[in-house]
């Protein structure tokens, strides 16, 4: 309630996470009895959650990443973070996006809690070797927002040494042996590679 003459200004102000419509009626008297009271509905629609974080990472092929929230993050100023998700769009070429140590395949998600509890790994290991780990996802919350076509950048070295394995040849007396059928046999090669040379 105040009292005075002219313009008077009022504010109020909604806590975060209030979503909905809502009433805000204002009476105005006279001091011989007059009244009048003037409703204005005021509708708050809920915010998209944003990417806060998305830093490129490099790791070697075999190995594993532990996701943190310095490497990959997001923020809703009206839903908690357990209902923030990341929804996978493209599955990584060369590793596995892993939550809880399970393989998760498109369309499936993960939250931004459990990033931030250290659930979500890339794991190379296994794979087949390619220069990229990352994925793509969509963004999303609990009232339907949606922030398409993000990417999440890992790198993979995979130069890795080759390996080699004895081999056998056989041959008749006399008879000249190819030298090149041991260079390039099929069992030479690195897991990043062909066959040496």
């Amino acid at each position: 309630t105040w009292t005075g003459a002219g313009t008077t200004t009022a504010r109020h102000t909604y806590a975060n996470g209030r979503i909905g419509t809502f009433n805000i009626s204002v009476t105005v008297t006279d001091d011989e009895g007059g009244s009048v009271t003037n409703t204005t509905s005021v509708t708050i629609t809920p915010e998209p959650p944003v990417v806060a974080t998305n830093v490129a990472q490099n790791i070697a092929y075999g190995a594993e990443l532990t996701l943190t929230t310095a490497m990959l993050s997001a923020t809703d100023v009206d839903t908690a973070n357990a209902n923030i998700h990341y929804l996978e769009r493209s599955a990584p070429i060369a590793a596995q996006l892993q939550l809880n140590g399970t393989t998760l395949n498109e369309n499936q998600s993960f939250t931004e809690a459990e990033l931030a509890a250290g659930n979500v790994k890339i794991v190379t290991a296994g794979t087949i070797p390619h220069d990229n780990a990352g994925f793509s996802f969509d963004l999303g919350d609990e009232h339907g927002n949606l922030v398409l076509n993000q990417t999440f950048t890992v790198n993979v070295d995979v130069n890795d040494n080759p390996t080699a394995t004895d081999d056998v040849l056989t041959t008749d007396e006399d008879t000249v042996i190819n030298a090149g059928n041991l260079i390039t046999a099929a069992n030479d090669r690195g897991v990043d590679s062909d066959p040496a040379s």
